[in-house]
């Protein structure tokens, strides 16, 4: 249901049309829930209540798929209330619960009608509270810790944009490694407290960029 309603919205849109000899699809960056689908959406919601909407609210914070404990110790849940909003979503076919201790929204759109129902000042929040939490998970990714403390507005997550930058360096996806890189680059411009380490990794950048983009290498060296 979810797919075909899709589909026919962005026909109707003509996000999709039709080509030669295959259909053509242009900007998805604005495409909305198509509205049958955000009211069959809510209607589900609405029918476990707003108790239950708000633990998932939670998890659509957290991403499309959700480990069991992450969701609980972010929304200060008890297991039996995590279980029991999950049984009740798995139910009304919101949420496909998997054998290792995760589960995952039984479609993006779903995450997106949770998400999007919260106000912006509320998902900085929640985001702050994801990043805390899955940095003190160990082997937490810190792709996704940064992402989490970006969102949030926090500071923090310039040092786990290094962290993944490093990563990226170590696993010589070189490319990756700049874009991290620069990115905290960026959050670190105009504090004067932390000068020195935007130049050391203005300096790290052009330094791993020297076989890969020998130019833009040379322009952060500069």
């Amino acid at each position: 249901f979810y797919a075909q309603e899709l589909l026919r919205n962005l026909e109707e849109e003509r996000v999709l049309r039709p080509g030669e000899p295959h259909w053509v699809v242009g900007d998805l960056q604005s495409v909305r829930v198509p509205a049958l689908l955000q009211q069959v959406v809510e209607g589900r919601l609405a029918r476990l209540g707003e108790t239950a909407r708000d633990h998932l609210a939670v998890a659509a914070v957290v991403g499309q798929r959700v480990p069991l404990d992450v969701w609980a110790s972010v929304g200060g849940l008890t297991e039996d209330e995590v279980l029991q909003t999950l049984e009740r979503a798995v139910d009304a076919q919101l949420l496909d619960a998997g054998d290792d201790g995760t589960v995952g929204f039984a479609h993006a759109l779903v995450r997106e009608v949770l998400y999007e129902g919260m106000l912006p000042p509320r998902r900085r929040v929640w985001h702050r509270r994801v990043a805390e939490v899955l940095a003190h998970v160990p082997g937490s990714d810190p792709d996704a810790v940064a992402d989490h403390f970006q969102r949030a507005g926090d500071p923090r997550a310039i040092d786990w944009l290094v962290l993944a930058g490093e990563r990226a360096q170590g696993a010589y996806a070189l490319l990756t490694a700049r874009d991290r890189f620069t990115a905290a680059v960026a959050l670190l411009e105009g504090d004067e407290a932390r000068a020195s380490e935007r130049g050391w990794l203005l300096y790290r950048t052009g330094r791993l960029l020297r076989t890969a983009d020998p130019k833009q290498g040379l322009a952060y060296l500069d």
